[in-house]
């Protein structure tokens, strides 16, 4: 059953799907009605492991994101960029991993998720 030109009840604007994070659902174009629902990842059994690779510039976002994700402080987000950022790795299943790829993308970091993550 498609949904391409499903109109919104409240304006009578066209929906548009999206994927946000953990999130999903219809949004309208045209005013601020949406309906979504979270997304489980109770299907995907695989735990994902994200790891920083060389390349990334080291700032007061990145440290602050770097500090959050792998629980260090700044010299130690430092040293490890400076020395082998490969240790760097952040293991969780899809729906938090999802969160932290937008995050990553969202600074262009240079990271990859093994195995390969199908999730936007």
């Amino acid at each position: 059953m498609g949904y391409e030109n499903t109109l919104c009840p409240e304006c009578g604007g066209v929906w548009q799907f999206k994927v946000i994070g953990s999130c999903e659902g219809f949004f309208c174009n045209d005013c601020d009605w949406s309906i979504i629902t979270t997304r489980e990842d109770i299907s995907d059994p695989v735990t994902y492991c994200l790891i920083i690779k060389e390349g990334n510039k080291l700032n007061i976002s990145t440290i602050r994101l770097f500090s959050t994700i792998f629980g260090l402080n700044y010299i130690g987000v430092r040293s490890a960029m400076n020395n082998d950022p490969s240790i760097l790795r952040f293991e969780s299943r899809a729906t938090k991993m999802i969160e932290i790829k937008r995050k990553m993308d969202e600074l262009a970091i240079n990271y990859s998720i093994i195995p390969d993550f199908k999730y936007k």
